[in-house]
């Protein structure tokens, strides 16, 4: 069997789940945009995957006090390891697809908040 797994809502949107893992796609909206960004996520047990399908998407990193900036290029996955801190930033009608642990929860994530927003320009 086969079954066609899609969203139209906009942010992170999970269409998928087994026992291992889950897949979800990601649209623009105000939790995935340029501009000032003034906190950033780690996931503690696991990795997760990135694909860009179409659009503009950078992927924020900071590693001590070491902010990078990476694009992500279309039919490339981009693997942010775990305890990476990052932030993911998409242009309008851009879609990326994330694949993940199934258990990564916000009990297994942090947050980390910037005394100084970092501007992030498109």
């Amino acid at each position: 069997m086969i079954s066609e797994l899609k969203t139209e809502k906009t942010g992170f949107q999970a269409v998928y789940f087994s026992e291992r893992f889950k897949c979800a796609f990601i649209k623009r909206n105000e939790n995935f945009s340029f501009g000032k960004v003034s906190k950033l996520k780690k996931h503690t047990e696991t990795d997760e995957i990135f694909v860009l399908l179409k659009g503009n998407a950078v992927m924020l990193t900071l590693e001590g006090e070491k902010f990078t900036e990476t694009p992500l290029i279309a039919s490339s996955a981009f693997n942010v390891s775990k305890n990476t801190w990052h932030y993911l930033a998409l242009s309008e009608d851009t879609e990326v697809f994330v694949v993940e642990n199934a258990d990564t929860t916000a009990e297994n994530s942090e947050v980390l908040l910037l005394d100084t927003p970092y501007e992030f320009n498109e």
